[in-house]
């Protein structure tokens, strides 16, 4: 199996650790680099996907809400927009942002809801 492969193979899992430890120091500046984000977006559904995979820890549905905000850059999201966006369509907007701040707050407090 891969799990076995990867466990007789020690400098594939130093390699593994250490783009995990890259990806988690590089979410303070993600949001605020255009060019980081999407990238970081991708790299964190592909984390989870291959955490799923090897180890079988659904964390892909937990997270995917939350990283797929990276998608775009925060730079792109106007304030305006959002403003438009919650005066005229707040029942579709609202479950969503609900859902992105009980993520973080999930995130920031380490409990799980």
């Amino acid at each position: 199996s891969v799990q076995w492969r990867l466990v007789k193979s020690p400098r594939l899992l130093t390699i593994f650790a250490s783009g995990a430890l890259l990806f988690e120091l590089s979410f303070a500046v993600a949001p605020f680099s255009g060019r980081l984000s999407p990238l970081w977006c991708a790299h964190g559904l592909a984390f989870h996907a291959g955490i799923l995979w090897l180890q079988g820890l659904d964390f892909v549905s937990f997270w995917s809400a939350s990283l797929l905000v990276f998608a775009f850059p925060l730079s792109s999201l106007l304030s305006a927009d959002l403003r438009h966006a919650f005066e005229h369509e707040p029942l579709w907007l609202l479950p969503a942002a609900l859902y992105t701040l009980l993520q973080l707050l999930t995130a920031v407090s380490l409990y799980d809801l």
